[in-house]
């Protein structure tokens, strides 16, 4: 059985990696990297999934929930899913 566990707000990179696999386009491979593995750190594969919820949760001066940018801008809802 699958649970949500909680809802996240992630910046337009975050989301077009969960929902697309796309990296953002103004990055070096170096960059790409240190970025995956910064999401991976916070998120770590095999504990739970992200999932894209489809719903923008509007323009936020907070960092971001899974990179942790600090730029402002528009986020948008992720669920993070565990198995019970």
């Amino acid at each position: 059985m699958i649970k949500v566990e909680n809802k996240i707000s992630v910046c337009v990179d975050c989301i077009n990696f969960i929902a697309n696999g796309e990296l953002p386009a103004d990055t070096t491979e170096s960059q790409d990297k240190a970025w995956v593995d910064k999401i991976n750190a916070n998120w770590p594969p095999g504990e739970q999934q992200l999932v894209d919820a489809d719903e923008h949760a509007g323009f936020e001066t907070t960092p971001c929930d899974c990179c942790d940018s600090p730029l402002h801008g528009d986020r948008f809802s992720v669920l993070i899913l565990k198995k019970v």
